[in-house]
């Protein structure tokens, strides 16, 4: 026992002198291989971001919009946008819509504009969109003889697997006029109604000045909240496509809306030194960020042919007045 003893002071003494009071041999080898558990760990949720990193990774976006083609009507449909933000390339092999009721599942009814299948989507920023024709889709909500509007959800397929959009889309059926907006919808054009009120050019409210070679318009706002100062900017869309700003007009400034209101603006008549084949005049509401919404600029030719055939229907009417009044009225027998 002295032994014994003596050799645990002695262990004792070399541990305060080297000022490690609690950390043994035995210590240092459990906290090393903690360590080492702990590292390996990190360098395996390492791997798995890497891993993770190194795969297509798509976002899906799908909604309704307008495509104006260069010869015919602008048509409806719906626009299905895939972006791939991972790190390697998406095989796509079928964009279809999905429906999340009913009988009738699938709807691939796509339409030119988007790339042919299958396609691969480039890595870290690759983006494609495919169209679908919505009036085919509120014909078969039709057929369906639905009470409620048909729902689809974009349905990308990315080899053996499957990609679905996050929410829906709510499709009338063809010649329906009900309301089928949900509540939330409803909520959401009420409040959007006072926060972002649309303004609309007023139809038959043109009164043209061939003198000043002034004409104008009348802008309603159909919406429960005030509209923002603004500014029409003239442009001029092109036959290829592209749009400019038409030099030698200033921009007119829209002043504030009311509530359910309208102004009245007066505008130059757009009289262009060369016009060519094609080119389309437009007033654009602008903002300070680029060029939004307008309404249509009347050229001077237009507006001077206009009120040639105002004349000449005054003059027709007063002459068919003139000649019934000439026309003594029966006499009572």
């Amino acid at each position: 026992m002295p032994a014994r003893w003596r050799s645990a002071q002695r262990k004792n003494r070399q541990r305060i002198v080297s000022g490690d009071r609690w950390m043994t041999e035995d210590g240092w080898r459990l906290l090393l291989a903690v360590l080492a558990v702990v590292i390996s760990l990190a360098a395996f949720g390492f791997s798995i971001v890497a891993f993770r990193r190194g795969l297509p990774k798509l976002r899906i976006e799908a909604g309704k919009a307008m495509v104006f083609e260069p010869q015919g009507d602008p048509r409806g449909v719906i626009v299905v946008r895939v972006a791939n933000n991972g790190g390697s390339s998406a095989h796509i092999s079928g964009v279809t819509l999905n429906a999340t009721d009913g009988s009738h599942r699938e709807y691939p009814m796509r339409v030119g504009g988007g790339p042919s299948m299958p396609h691969e989507l480039a890595a870290n920023g690759g983006r494609a969109s495919w169209f679908f024709d919505h009036a085919q889709l509120r014909q078969h909500a039709r057929d369906q003889v639905r009470d409620e509007p048909l729902r689809v959800r974009a349905t990308v397929q990315v080899g053996s697997n499957h990609r679905r959009q996050r929410g829906r889309i709510d499709i009338a059926p063809a010649g329906s006029t009900a309301d089928h907006r949900s509540l939330n919808g409803r909520l959401l054009a009420w409040i959007r109604s006072w926060t972002h009120p649309g303004v609309g050019l007023y139809p038959f409210a043109s009164d043209f000045d061939l003198i000043n070679r002034t004409g104008t318009l009348t802008l309603l706002n159909a919406g429960r909240g005030f509209t923002r100062p603004s500014k029409l900017t003239l442009t001029v869309q092109h036959a290829d496509g592209h749009r400019d700003r038409v030099v030698g007009y200033d921009p007119v400034r829209v002043p504030r809306i009311w509530p359910r209101s309208q102004i009245t603006l007066r505008v130059p008549l757009v009289n262009p030194p060369d016009v060519g084949d094609g080119d389309t005049f437009t007033w654009s509401s602008t903002r300070g960020k680029g060029i939004g919404g307008g309404y249509g600029a009347t050229t001077y030719a237009e507006a001077e042919e206009f009120v040639k055939q105002s004349k000449s229907r005054t003059e027709a009417t007063d002459a068919a007045t003139e000649w019934l009044g000439d026309i003594a009225p029966p006499t009572d027998l």
